[in-house]
């Protein structure tokens, strides 16, 4: 997978709440790929998936204690942290934005993918659209096998997006609730 991954390969992936299309964030043509193969505007943002929490430091910028604490306690789980952007995250990640979200899944799938590749993915939940259930490998696997290198069969995932909490500002935001909850973020 990794190798796949290190080659530019658009991936499916499974992670703790929905299924994900993923690449290597080193690769600029595989996340413009992803915008078209979703058909999404260049505006739309991806979140880092990374191994774990420790390894988020170079592509972040300032991380205010608090927050730092607070994804501690809650990674890895399904939430996303919009955090402002660190040099690392690639120009085509930070265009018209100066944050990046962040996330830490709880699946080991997901986990071993990235600790293989050895840097984080890019992704994009592969969220339902128009009542179409897209939860299934099979499903997956008939509707991208010709567009992607791989289809990660992790089960049939009947979940719910990722908690979004933006820490970019001075007072956290939740952005949108899903299966994570907000905790102590919740206003």
């Amino acid at each position: 997978m990794a190798r796949l991954l290190e080659g530019g390969g658009l991936v499916v992936l499974p992670t703790d709440t929905l299924y994900a299309l993923a690449c290597s964030v080193a690769h600029r043509k595989a996340v413009d790929r992803m915008r078209d193969v979703k058909g999404l505007p260049r505006a739309k943002r991806f979140s880092l998936l990374f191994a774990d929490l420790d390894d988020v430091g170079d592509w972040v910028g300032y991380l205010p204690p608090f927050a730092y604490r607070a994804m501690r306690r809650m990674l890895p789980g399904p939430y996303t942290f919009v955090l402002e952007a660190g040099d690392a995250v690639p120009k085509v990640m930070r265009e018209r934005q100066r944050t990046v979200g962040v996330r830490v899944p709880a699946c080991p799938i997901t986990r071993a993918v990235v600790r293989a590749l050895g840097t984080p993915l890019a992704a994009t939940s592969l969220l339902p659209e128009e009542g179409e259930v897209l939860s299934d490998p099979g499903d997956l696997e008939a509707r991208f096998g010709g567009t992607v290198a791989a289809v990660v069969d992790g089960g049939v995932r009947l979940s719910e997006p990722s908690t979004v909490i933006d820490l970019s500002g001075d007072e956290p935001v939740v952005v949108r609730v899903g299966k994570g909850a907000p905790g102590l973020f919740a206003s």
